[in-house]
């Protein structure tokens, strides 16, 4: 999150609708559905499957399963909201070491749901995903959506499976603003 953010109110941190859509962020476009021969059936099957290992593994606070779905080139690049330049992290150490960075302060049970996927571009060496996420917390006796927002991901065929090597992440309001 940017420092700009990190002082905004709730009121002035929700983002306007169809915010990452305007800044080139989310799209609708790619390969029908119904476009797809039976080849980039099978891989979009693959591709959501490594899409649900990472966030299985991440909700389970499993990093070395999270080390081997992310290419050694991985970069992620979070945005928060409409105006949020973002933060870019470079390489699968620079990525996991914030991920742990991260995990360490999180005390609650996280739990991501990936909805609303639309996998734009499926394969055969390179793949791209859009989809929606929501991340809910329990702490305690509380369970909470503490997140809404996109993640698009990149992703390429190695060694016959699929390793993520970009993601952007969106989300549309700091974390707690939504609880």
């Amino acid at each position: 999150m940017t420092e700009a953010l990190s002082n905004t109110g709730p009121s002035d941190a929700l983002a306007a609708p169809g915010w990452a859509y305007r800044r080139g962020l989310t799209t609708v476009d790619g390969v029908a559905a119904g476009e797809w021969g039976v080849e980039e059936s099978r891989d979009a099957a693959a591709v959501m499957d490594a899409i649900h290992r990472y966030v299985w593994a991440y909700d389970d606070r499993n990093l070395p399963a999270v080390t081997e779905i992310f290419a050694e080139e991985v970069t992620w690049t979070v945005v928060v909201g409409p105006d949020d330049a973002g933060l870019t992290h470079s390489g699968r150490p620079a990525v996991l070491a914030w991920m742990s960075e991260a995990l360490e302060a999180q005390l609650e049970q996280r739990r991501h749901a990936v909805v609303n996927e639309r996998v734009l571009r499926p394969g055969p060496e390179n793949a791209q995903v859009l989809f929606t996420m929501l991340l809910f917390t329990t702490g305690g006796a509380t369970q909470s959506l503490a997140a809404a927002g996109f993640y698009r991901v990149d992703l390429v065929r190695r060694d016959g499976g699929w390793l993520i090597t970009h993601i952007d992440s969106g989300f549309d309001a700091p974390a707690g603003v939504l609880s």
